[in-house]
């Protein structure tokens, strides 16, 4: 009896001791592909692409920071990979990447995350001085790489 309590005390706290690893996911919804990474505190970056709708609706949404941003407030957003700036003004937290200026810049961006080889990226709002790091776990299996990558299909 007292090994099977030293077994669970054991097996309990090493269990609570290990970090959890924020990773890429991807998944398929009503239509929409979409690769998301959350954070520990709660900051998300979600890309997506509705090649399962007739418009094909391309972008992202973000949450960073617990901010609630207003309806028309223009944001401006940027990512830095591999030292590598990617800026982008979001309309509240989304991003639409109509048009082939729009559309380009997000392949760009989705790209530069899929063939990383760091750990982790920034995502910063410089306006408020915010700067997160988010991980790249998984990022090129979420992402895919051109022409198979998670926008491709809403060319």
């Amino acid at each position: 009896m007292l090994k099977l309590v030293a077994t669970i005390a054991f097996v309990l706290s090493a269990t609570a001791a290990q970090a959890v690893e924020y990773r890429w996911t991807d998944g398929f919804g009503q239509g929409t592909l979409e690769a998301k990474i959350v954070s520990r505190s709660k900051d998300e970056l979600l890309i997506y692409c509705g090649s399962g709708q007739e418009a094909r609706p391309v972008g992202m949404f973000f949450t960073i920071g617990g901010k609630q941003y207003r309806r028309s407030e223009r944001t401006y957003v940027q990512f830095v990979v591999d030292g590598k700036n990617h800026p982008f003004e979001f309309a509240e937290t989304r991003y639409d990447a109509s048009g082939r200026g729009f559309y380009g810049n997000l392949s760009r961006f989705v790209a530069a995350l899929a063939r990383s080889k760091s750990q982790t990226f920034l995502f910063e709002v410089p306006e408020e001085n915010i700067s997160r790091s988010l991980s790249l776990l998984n990022a090129a299996d979420a992402l895919g790489r051109s022409p198979d990558s998670i926008i491709d299909g809403c060319k």
